[in-house]
This record gives C-alpha cells, sequence and structure tokens, in this order.
C-alpha cells in the first residue's frame, strides 16, 4: 500500500510536467477526498473504535504533540509576523501527521506487529479524529477570509468530515448493516491515493524567502521536536523500550498528513507552504524514520 501511495503521488508529478492542464483535475480531486471518501473512512472507522486503558499513552502522546505543536506555530506566528492564510495551514500540517498510511506500514516493519496495535491507536483515536474534528475547525476558522463565531459554526456545520464525525455517534446507537460498513470502508481506502495524487499535481518548492522560513518551521516542530518531546518523556517515565512508547515516539515523527495539506488549499490557506511541507516531509521522512527507529532502546 505504502508503495502504492507513492506511486501516486509520482504520477501526479509526471502529469504535472507533461500533461499541464491535468491541474484542472485539482478541484475535483479535492473535493472528491473531503466530500466523499474522507467522510467515508470516518463512518467506518469511528464506529468500531473502543477506549481503554491500555490506550492511555499513545492516544496521550498524539494529542499531547498536537498541541505541542499548535503551541510552536503561533509563537512562529507572533514572531516571524506571518498571515493569517500561512497561520492556518501551518495549525493544519503542524499538528496532524501521516500516521496511517506512511506511518503504520514503517511503524510495523521497523518496530514489529507488537508495536503496530499501539500505533493504531496513535492514529485513529489522535490524528483520525484530530483531523475530522480539530482539523474541520481550523479550516472553518482560519479559511475563506471571513471571521466571527457565526461563519465558524455555519462551515463547520458545512464540513462533511466534521458531519461525519457526528453521524458516527448516531450509528453507535443502530445495527449497521455489514454490507455498507465494508463499504464505506472500500471507499474510504482512496482517500490518501487521491491526496496523494492531487498533492503531486499542485506540488512545487516555495519560492520565497517568507515560506521557506514557515516550511523549516513547520519540518522542524513536526519532525524533530515532536518525536524527541515524546521520547524525553518516555525517558524520564522508564518506559521508552515499552512498544506503546516506541510506536508513539515514531508516530510523533511522521511528516505532515496528506489530507491535512488538500484540507489547507481547499480552505484557501497558504497552499503553496501546505503542498511544500507535506512533499519535503514525506521524502525527508523515508530517511528521518528509521534513524530515530536506530535510537531507540530495544
Amino acid at each position: 500500500m505504502l508503495a502504492f501511495v507513492l506511486g501516486c503521488f509520482a504520477v501526479g508529478l509526471l502529469a504535472r510536467h507533461l500533461a499541464p492542464r491535468s491541474v484542472a483535475l485539482v478541484p475535483w480531486l479535492d473535493h472528491g477526498v473531503l466530500s466523499i471518501t474522507l467522510p467515508a473512512l470516518i463512518l467506518a472507522k469511528l464506529g468500531d473504535l473502543a477506549i481503554g486503558a491500555d490506550l492511555a499513552v499513545p492516544v496521550g502522546a498524539a494529542w499531547g504533540g498536537g498541541a505541542l505543536a499548535v503551541a510552536s506555530v503561533l509563537v512562529g506566528a507572533r514572531r516571524c509576523g506571518w498571515s493569517r492564510e500561512t497561520t492556518g495551514a501551518l495549525l493544519l500540517v503542524t499538528a496532524l501527521g501521516n500516521t496511517t498510511f506512511l506511518g503504520l506500514p514503517l511503524v510495523e516493519a521497523l518496530l514489529g506487529k507488537a508495536a503496530l496495535a499501539r500505533a493504531l491507536a496513535f492514529d485513529q483515536l489522535g490524528t483520525f479524529l484530530g483531523l475530522a474534528v480539530y482539523g474541520s475547525f481550523i479550516a472553518a476558522h482560519y479559511g475563506h477570509g471571513e471571521s466571527g463565531w457565526q461563519p465558524v459554526l455555519r462551515r463547520l456545520l458545512r464540513f462533511p468530515a466534521f458531519l461525519a464525525v457526528l453521524a458516527s455517534f448516531a450509528l453507535r446507537l443502530v445495527d449497521v448493516p455489514v454490507g455498507l460498513d465494508d463499504a464505506l470502508g472500500e471507499v474510504g481506502q482512496l482517500v490518501s491515493p487521491l491526496a496523494m495524487l492531487a498533492l503531486g499535481l499542485r506540488f512545487r518548492i516555495a519560492a520565497t524567502a517568507h515560506s521557506r522560513q514557515a516550511a523549516i518551521w513547520c519540518l522542524s516542530t513536526k519532525m524533530v521536536l515532536l518525536p524527541l518531546t515524546v521520547f524525553a518523556v518516555a525517558l524520564a517515565l522508564g518506559g521508552a523500550s515499552d512498544p506503546a512508547w516506541r510506536a508513539s515516539i515514531l508516530e510523533a515523527g511522521m511528516p505532515p498528513m496528506v489530507t491535512a495539506g488538500v484540507m489547507a488549499a481547499r480552505a484557501d490557506l497558504d497552499e503553496e507552504l501546505a503542498t511544500t511541507v507535506v512533499g519535503v516531509g514525506l521524502v525527508l521522512a523515508l530517511v528521518s524514520i528509521p534513524l530515530l527507529a536506530l535510537a531507540l532502546p530495544g
């Protein structure tokens, strides 16, 4: 699956250069990701999630890391004078990592199956739930150039991912046909391939010094500060060799989430910055994550 998703990114890059008119597909791909496949994935996954005490470490690491990312972006915005569009994009792509289609295969390959269940908790109850709720709010609050709580609330209540979260709680009260759940899961599997194809079609390296500064801040926070902070907490608590902490450290260091980049672009935030950090982060992670795994105690 990882190779297929990376291949979709490569196809998008090639199409952008060999058939420039293919860029016209981007709005349709964005719509498919955010309005069809992502809500289907939310309905398929969230309804079956069970929360237990054994998930405290990965879930706590996911939300704690996200809070640290938000704080870092807000500090950077104040120090560097980033625009509202840049700040909103960074709040999405710095706080939300590619913990599913990149994270889960890498955790299993580098740490083994014992760590995979913990990585799933980090992904589904942390990043994935964060995308649906936190991501919807950030896109509504910072996007489209309209502020105030009433416009934000209206946009939030029209956002398909957030509506799917609300629907997933309602579906817990009824018996969902097995065929419907399977069908939603199949549609949801198209999220990452379509998002990666859209990323490849729109990908370009940030051209201005201002954008490069913001990109470096994002990637340094997401791929260096967050995993090292989780690592330090694990060492302080004496649990760095535990599979839950090992999986959480790797997941915390995953690059920015592709779907978060699509969400930022769709909300009229800083599209160039979002696509830059998602694409560059993806390439860097193929080196940084194995090195991070080597540094973990056995």
